[in-house]
């Protein structure tokens, strides 16, 4: 008998569990194609390791996909995926998944016409199980994403004014367009896809978008530096240490100080102690980050300076958003607009568009013309942006990186601006193809069906031509893979849908690990997911990787509880947990077992623990520690807590 190598039996067994559940839901399946199937895998991952679960199933998930959208099977190298060979002749379907596929695509590959939805859900189930399943890419892997961002670089167009002088871009610069003769501007005169009266006026898409951004722009209100307050977020910084503490400015860029002096935004006695940190312009530091086996993510640590100020006109365009007409297409905290609007999409007549490394690909060329009506917002975020990136993971590449994009994922600005430039690009493209003029009204008129979250885009179908145009023109590309606007099957903001039906997957991320406590709370959040979709088999499965010891600690709860632990439909179990009176609080309570956060941050001290609580603004009835929001060890402890929250 073959022995599995390390590793190799937890991933299997998810899958068997994966295919009891199939029986279950689909009783009548091929159950002779399912065994040959496990067996199959089993070759499969012997043969090709691991990456067979995290790289190619996930890759035959995207062809997959598109077939979908194209209404026939698309041809494929993907290993174990070979056609079946009949008495009739060669299946187009392929031998691996066969009792599945069958129920979706014809003998000859194309469509059925009413595809079975439940097997659409459980092949991407099938396909994505490991796609996200936590570990480290390979080093090719890995050197590949950073030679893509040093090559995307080299394709990028030159801004037209000074990035370094955000003083001269207080003065309103009309000669600055996107029908200005640059070879951006002459990619969007070509174009097309106008009618009624804006094919009559003559004049191009490059001057039609430059309408809509002047016409958005105006939704902000007047951004007055003296008012920015500025502050952290959870991200790295460049120029801090390890011990350091994020409210400590060893310095306050010339290019920052010129519009956001140092003494009103950062110093708690206006610099009255002598304290005053060097104007040297410090480098953003490129990291990567986990992502999938394919690749890692790769992202910008931002000066501490930069990104003090950055959330501070982060919070100012959120604002402007939430309080304008904007709002109702551009939710920057909520995804569920996106996600509501994909379902809808996925009945036919709007498209779901994704871009590929959109932060990577928008340019200060393509901003500055976004925001020329808006000078005081485009010099504030020429200010606070941080112009170099220091490279030291890759030394086969320069060491540092004069960036034309805007900003790497890392910013505080990135999202926010992003969602604000794709929806004016996907409302212009709209109003060019409906041959509507740019006004208030008609913008209004057609926002209902744009909607825009980060790089995911809703438009309509009619208008995705010139969408696509519009943005490859301007240097951004488009994930053909994940954008769909032909079929049923759409996709947005983590969610898929096929024809009004949710086939969104559930993702296993790891197993559970006694040295790292932080995997029980993840095993039992990815158990409870199973569970909720109706895959009991893979959520039992999961569930028995946790000690036994460990879960009788565990409640059994259905969300109307506050103690957490593993979901039921069946009510809430917690009779076998130990309890207390307290005679204190006088209420009953329930020993569980949890994961805490041990702080590991330093507190910070003198005027930096000073800078912290203005910034904060804590609640002065409650006891303040200044390492809450900073580094944190998970640990497993063992606690007393009431079955109800304000008990």
């Amino acid at each position: 008998m073959t022995t599995n190598p390390m590793g190799h039996e937890f991933l299997l067994g998810a899958y068997k569990a994966l295919y009891k559940d199939i029986i279950r839901w689909i009783p009548e399946v091929n159950r002779k194609s399912l065994e040959w199937d496990q067996i199959h895998l089993e070759r499969l991952v012997l043969d090709r390791g691991q990456r067979y679960f995290t790289i190619d199933l996930p890759e035959f998930g995207k062809v997959f996909e598109q077939s979908l959208a194209s209404g026939s099977l698309r041809s494929q190298s993907i290993p174990g995926f070979h056609k079946l060979v009949t008495s009739r002749g060669n299946d187009a379907r392929p031998r691996l998944f066969w009792a599945l596929s069958s129920r979706v695509f014809k003998y000859d590959g194309t469509l059925r016409d009413q595809p079975c939805s439940t097997s659409i859900f459980l092949i991407r189930q099938l396909c994505y199980l490991f796609k996200k399943l936590k570990g480290e890419c390979s080093e090719h892997f890995k050197f590949a994403a950073i030679a893509d961002l040093y090559s995307v670089e080299t394709t990028l167009p030159e801004p037209s004014l000074d990035w370094e002088d955000p003083i001269r871009a207080l003065t309103w610069n009309p000669a600055c367009h996107f029908a200005d003769g640059t070879p951006c501007a002459s990619a969007l005169a070509d174009v097309d896809g106008a009618a009624g009266s804006i094919q009559e006026t003559g004049n191009g898409f490059g001057l039609h978008l430059q309408r809509v951004f002047d016409l958005l722009g105006c939704a902000f209100p007047l951004l007055e530096t003296e008012q920015i307050r500025g502050r952290h977020g959870p991200g790295a910084v460049s120029d801090g240490t390890r011990n350091g503490s994020k409210y400590s400015f060893p310095s306050w860029p010339a290019k920052l100080q010129s519009l956001f002096p140092f003494d009103m935004h950062a110093s708690t006695n206006f610099m009255v102690d002598g304290s005053s940190p060097t104007d040297k312009e410090v480098d953003s530091k490129l990291i990567c980050v986990p992502k999938t086996h394919k690749g890692p993510r790769l992202i910008a640590s931002e000066p501490i300076a930069n990104q003090w100020i950055q959330q501070g006109i982060k919070d100012f365009l959120v604002e402007g958003f939430e309080r304008s007409y904007i709002g109702t297409s551009i939710a920057i905290s909520d995804q569920t607009q996106n996600q509501q609007m994909a379902r809808i999409a996925s009945f036919g007549g709007l498209a779901t568009i994704d871009l590929s490394a959109a932060s990577d690909r928008l340019t200060c060329y393509v901003v500055e013309r976004c925001f020329r009506k808006r000078p005081d917002i485009l010099s504030a975020m020429m200010a606070c942006r941080t112009p170099t990136l220091f490279n030291c993971l890759d030394k086969k590449q320069p060491e540092r990186l004069q960036l034309k994009k805007f900003a790497m994922m890392g910013s505080a600005l990135t999202f926010p601006v992003q969602s604000f430039v794709f929806f004016g690009i996907a409302v212009a493209s709209v109003l060019w193809v409906r041959g509507l003029r740019v006004s208030i009204e008609n913008i209004k008129s057609v926002q209902s069906e744009v909607t825009v979250y980060g790089d995911d885009i809703i438009v309509p179908v009619d208008s995705c031509q010139v969408l696509v145009q519009s943005l490859t023109a301007l240097a951004l590309k488009v994930n053909s893979g994940k954008s769909f606007w032909t079929g049923k099957f759409r996709e947005s903001c983590g969610t898929d849908w096929y024809n009004g039906e949710c086939v969104t997957p559930c993702y296993i991320r790891s197993d559970f690990d006694p040295a790292h406590p932080s995997s029980l709370s993840t095993i039992v959040e990815t158990s409870n997911n199973f569970y909720k979709k109706g895959l009991w088999s893979v959520s039992d499965y999961l569930t028995c990787r946790i000690p036994y010891r460990l879960r009788l600690k565990l409640a059994i709860e259905d969300g109307s509880v506050a103690i957490k632990g593993f979901f039921s439909f069946m009510g809430t179990q917690i009779d076998h947990l130990r309890k207390r009176y307290n005679r204190s609080l006088h209420r009953w309570e329930y020993k569980v077992v949890n994961m805490v956060a041990q702080l590991d941050a330093p507190r910070p001290d003198g005027i930096d623990r000073l800078r912290q609580y203005f910034t904060e603004t804590p609640d002065p009835a409650v006891r303040w520690d200044p390492r809450v929001n900073g580094r944190s060890v998970p640990v497993l402890r063992e606690r007393y807590a009431p079955l109800y929250s304000g008990v």
